[in-house]
């Protein structure tokens, strides 16, 4: 077996969105029943350090629609990752205000 160096992972924190694009392929609207916990999301993120993981994507759904996301960015970015977001960036001045306080590495 070959041996990989992947240094990026995706996290999907929720599949809630706050839009309905035609275009879209992740069929989201509503969060889903087995949606991973804020705990838990931190515990897998503590996983993917050992693992060698030093780029973290966040998306969704919407991830800013995750009650935590902010926690959770701040978290991850405190751990050492380099952390990115892919978002629709359809959220309001209060939001943008908090995305300036965290040095995220780039939104797409």
């Amino acid at each position: 077996m070959q041996e990989t160096n992947t240094q990026t992972a995706v996290l999907y924190l929720t599949n809630r969105c706050n839009l309905f694009c035609d275009h879209c392929d992740m069929s989201s609207g509503n969060p889903l029943l087995n949606e991973l916990s804020t705990p838990e999301i931190l515990a897998l993120a503590a996983k993917l350090i050992f693992q060698g993981i030093k780029n973290i994507y966040l998306s969704g759904g919407e991830p800013v629609q995750h009650k935590d996301f902010f926690k959770i960015a701040q978290s991850l970015i405190d751990k050492g990752f380099k952390v990115s977001v892919i978002t629709n960036a359809t959220f309001s001045e209060a939001y943008y205000k908090k995305f300036l306080d965290i040095k995220f590495d780039s939104f797409l």
